[in-house]
C-alpha cells in the first residue's frame, strides 16, 4: 500500500464534532463592561465631534480618509456561557472612519463595522488629529 494512502488509514478521527470548539469557548476570560469617568466621557464626545465634522457626508469622508483605532465592549454572545448577559471582551478595531451618526442610528461605522456609541471605550489615531482637531 503506497505511504500517502496508508498515512490515511491513521488520520485522526473527530468523534465528537464540536467538542474541541466548544472545550475553547469556555476558556474565554469575559470581562465587566469599564465604566467610563466624566472626563473620559467628555474627551470621547470631542473626538467623535471631531470626526463627525471630517465625516459629515460620504465626498468628505472618502477625502480626508481619516484612520482610527476604536476599543469597544462586545457583550458575550455564547448562550452556554456563564458571562452570557453579564460580561463582554473589549475589541479594537482599526480603519478608515466612514461615518459619525450621533442623532439617528447613534453609531459610527468604521470601514464595513457599524459600533454603537455607547460601547466605545476610546478612540485614537495617528499623527495629531485629535490634538490639533485637523487631520494629519
Amino acid at each position: 500500500m503506497p505511504n500517502g494512502r496508508r498515512a490515511k488509514i491513521f488520520s485522526p478521527f473527530d468523534a465528537m464534532k464540536g467538542f474541541n470548539e466548544a472545550v475553547a469557548a469556555r476558556e474565554v476570560l469575559y470581562h465587566d463592561r469599564i465604566i467610563r469617568s466624566p472626563e473620559e466621557t467628555e474627551e470621547l464626545d470631542r473626538r467623535l465631534r471631531i470626526l463627525r465634522d471630517l465625516t459629515r457626508n460620504s465626498r468628505m469622508a472618502r477625502e480626508n480618509r481619516v484612520q482610527v483605532a476604536v476599543t469597544y465592549y462586545e457583550a458575550c454572545s455564547d448562550v452556554n456561557h456563564e458571562a452570557y448577559g453579564l460580561q463582554g471582551l473589549y475589541r479594537t478595531i482599526t480603519g478608515t472612519c466612514l461615518k459619525v451618526d450621533g442623532e439617528v442610528t447613534k453609531t459610527v461605522l468604521v470601514d464595513k463595522m457599524r459600533i454603537p456609541m455607547d460601547d466605545i471605550l476610546k478612540i485614537e489615531s495617528p499623527g495629531k488629529l485629535f490634538q490639533t482637531g485637523c487631520p494629519d
